[in-house]
């Protein structure tokens, strides 16, 4: 049964610790790909507030076709 226990805690730790690093590390610290040769757009959005916010995202193109990625889920779209 201690093992259980144990197991739990584990798997509860490695979850928080997962979920603070996506939505507040990387959501507030959203990467940036250029000194890597990646290509970014800049979105700015503006809330009903008149809050803008900026939004990188990475610029692919394969064939012809345009790609657009933002990495990432917590980006507070």
């Amino acid at each position: 049964m201690k093992v259980f226990k144990w197991v739990g805690v584990v798997v509860t730790v490695y979850a928080a610790f997962v979920v603070a690093f996506e939505t507040l590390y990387l959501g507030w610290y959203q990467p940036k790909f250029e000194s890597s040769g990646i290509p970014m757009l800049v979105i700015t959005t503006t809330d009903d507030a008149g809050v803008s916010r900026a939004r990188r995202l990475a610029r692919f193109e394969t064939d012809g076709k345009l790609y657009v990625s933002a990495h990432h889920w917590p980006r507070d779209w």
